[in-house]
């Protein structure tokens, strides 16, 4: 691996700094070149999809992306980042940007529990909420899913407002509906399943009529309203199916969302997308065997072609998070890409761009979701970050605890 070694020799080699529970996370002064490459990779490009594992509790990677979210954003001219957070929330911080009543709580709700607890993620929402309100960024959701903690418009108003114009006892019947649904209130006299489901939808194509039928109202709301029943309508129809169909449809949803935010972006925006590399990878379909199985990820680089990178991030050693637990990264199989890259390299933190993926080949690597995979990672995304140590996010959620990293 001569072109391997080549490429990761020349960073320092640096003890590693532990982490506070209580200060403020950054990334580790050793990840500094591997930051530095990667921002200079993606300097040039049109859309960076930055990934991480399924759980969403990495903590080495989250504390990485923000820092090179903040570069993109400060030196490379990006304006936009959508996440992988509900659509609905970010429907009504955008209508709060616009009325100039947006707060940083409510970007806080709308990227919602999945980061919005994590201290790695933290600096990034100071960083976001001035140039969001200077409407120096715009910020979207992209995710049909509803029922997240803390994400009050969602949960609280969204409802409400849709069944405006339905009659009073239809529209207090939907109302208790969701509301059960949000807050998955099913018991075994009342269980989720085809009455439930059927009532739900109904409730959908009602507050679709209403939409369509509605005069009261500006036509930048009736497209806000329309995207929110049509991503319930998404969300809904596949809830009695397979997992392979209920994983098909989330894929579509993230895709149209995306779509419809970027088409009303200023033409050639630059743009980031943060969310689970299982959702951003080009070709994550080897790893799922799911048929007719196409990622945000493949789709977005259909239409941007080599202007999009997608990124994944792996560790050699470590823990993450997994809502409530920490879960120790297995050890490296033989051949393993994390094994060589940090065994080649003095630091601890490895950017491999595309050309350095192809040179490796197909190898056993965990970069989709923490399970050691034999793939030419190359076919699967456009470069990889390797750690030395992954840390579990630390979270200021109430009931959690933190484990030392």
């Amino acid at each position: 691996m001569v072109l391997l070694s080549a490429a990761l020799s020349g960073a320092m080699l640096m003890a590693p700094a532990p982490q506070s529970a209580s200060g403020p996370v950054t990334i580790l002064a050793k990840d500094q070149l591997a930051l530095a490459i990667a921002e200079r990779d993606l300097c040039g490009k049109r859309v960076a999809l930055l990934g991480e594992g399924p759980t969403h509790g990495d903590g080495h990677t989250e504390a990485f992306k923000v820092e090179l979210v903040k570069r993109l954003v400060s030196r490379c001219g990006y304006r936009a980042i959508a996440f992988e957070s509900g659509v609905y929330d970010f429907i009504a911080l955008n209508r709060a940007l616009r009325a100039n009543r947006a707060t940083p709580a409510m970007v806080a709700d709308a990227v919602g529990a999945l980061w919005k607890f994590d201290r790695e993620f933290q600096p990034l929402l100071d960083f976001l909420f001035p140039l969001a309100a200077a409407g120096q960024i715009k910020l979207a959701g992209l995710d049909f899913q509803i029922g997240g903690l803390g994400e009050s418009f969602t949960n609280e108003q969204m409802i409400p407002e849709l069944t405006l114009g339905l009659p009073p006892e239809q529209a207090n019947a939907c109302r208790a509906a969701f509301d059960r649904h949000i807050n998955w209130a099913y018991s075994t006299a009342q269980p989720f399943g085809p009455s439930a489901n059927a009532a739900l939808l109904a409730c959908v194509a009602a507050m679709k009529r209403a939409v369509a039928a509605s005069t009261a109202t500006d036509d930048r709301t009736r497209k806000e309203r329309t995207m929110m029943v049509q991503n319930l309508d998404s969300m809904l129809r596949p809830s009695l199916g397979t997992d392979g169909e209920k994983i098909l449809a989330r894929e579509d949803a993230l895709y149209q969302n995306f779509a419809t935010f970027a088409g009303r972006l200023v033409p050639r925006t630059k743009i980031i997308i943060w969310g689970a590399t299982t959702h951003l990878a080009k070709d994550p379909g080897p790893a799922w065997g799911i048929p007719g199985f196409r990622s945000l990820g493949a789709r977005v680089h259909d239409q941007y072609g080599n202007l999009a990178v997608s990124i994944g991030f792996s560790a050699l050693k470590g823990s993450y998070r997994n809502s409530r637990k920490q879960i120790a990264i297995a050890p490296p199989p033989a051949l393993a890409l994390e094994l060589e890259v940090i065994s080649n390299s003095t630091s601890s933190a490895v950017y491999l761009n595309l050309a350095l993926l192809r040179a490796i080949g197909t190898r056993p690597a965990a970069a989709l979701d923490h399970v050691y995979r034999t793939l030419d990672w190359s076919q699967v995304m456009d470069a990889m970050v390797i750690f030395e140590e992954e840390w579990p996010s630390l979270t200021t959620r109430p009931g959690y605890k933190n484990a030392s990293p």
